[in-house]
């Protein structure tokens, strides 16, 4: 089907394009049409060529992957450009964003945007803690040897690397960033999933979250998807819970903490 251009331009915007035209060839006979094919001349954001042989794999799966739902048309989209990462790897900068929003830091979504956006390399590097904290790949070593080398190699650089930064406010989501990470104690990322299944659940040490309002649970299971949110709350080992669906999806953690709070009492 052919793809009308409201649907398509802020989607190439938000991945850091600078469309120049588009030209649309419809495939087929007189009766028939087989499909189109829809050229856009492009270059990044600053007006430069982008390398094809470097992106264009980049892009391209995330263009499908926005268009299958899989993931969503974000603003730090841009950042397949900028620090070269791939969709599902900005999936995972989503999740600590938005896990960001719903602890009250005092920041917006747009201001920490605007931030991974302006220090692209911090952005990929606090990819690269994620990867060397869980991925099961053995090359990166024995968790010790990732806890005691590999870990603090990467936080030195990423601290080091804030010297540069201008903005207390930028230096400090960076700092909230990396703290939670950090905090994270485990993921499903690298589990096997079937296509369809592009959830991400990490579980935090909620008590060495830096500025988290209290009461401080013991630990906090954060689910981000595409389309749906979600948070588990404990505050002990043993747990008893439930499901509760929130229709405050910019502050359904603090709904949540006010009912275990409860449920705390009632124990």
């Amino acid at each position: 089907k052919k793809i009308d251009l409201i649907n398509i331009l802020p989607m190439l915007k938000n991945m850091g394009l600078y469309i120049y035209d588009q030209i649309t060839s419809r495939i087929g006979n007189l009766n028939t049409t087989a499909g189109y094919i829809q050229t856009f001349r492009v270059s990044n954001n600053k007006g430069n060529v982008i390398r094809k042989d470097d992106y264009q794999q980049l892009l391209g799966d995330m263009m499908v992957a926005i268009f299958r739902g899989q993931s969503i048309d974000d603003p730090i989209n841009e950042l397949a450009l900028a620090a070269k990462l791939d969709w599902r790897s900005v999936n995972i900068l989503q999740l600590y964003r938005n896990y960001l929003n719903q602890i009250k830091a005092p920041f917006t979504r747009t201001k920490v945007n605007s931030c991974l956006l302006k220090y692209p390399q911090h952005a990929k590097m606090l990819i690269e803690y994620f990867q060397t904290k869980f991925d099961p790949d053995g090359s990166f070593g024995s968790l010790e040897y990732r806890t005691q080398n590999l870990l603090p190699q990467i936080r030195e650089k990423y601290i080091n690397g804030l010297a540069e930064v201008k903005e207390v406010a930028d230096d400090t989501i960076l700092r909230k960033l990396l703290n939670v990470l950090e905090c994270t104690l485990r993921t499903n990322f690298y589990l096997e999933k079937t296509d369809n299944e592009t959830f991400i659940s990490v579980k935090i040490d909620s008590k060495k979250v830096d500025g988290i309002p209290i009461p401080t649970p013991y630990r906090e299971i954060f689910v981000y998807d595409a389309h749906v949110e979600g948070v588990h709350l404990r505050f002990g080992p043993v747990a008893r819970g439930g499901i509760r669906w929130s229709d405050r999806p910019d502050d359904f953690r603090t709904e949540v903490l006010g009912l275990v709070k409860t449920q705390q009492t009632k124990n």
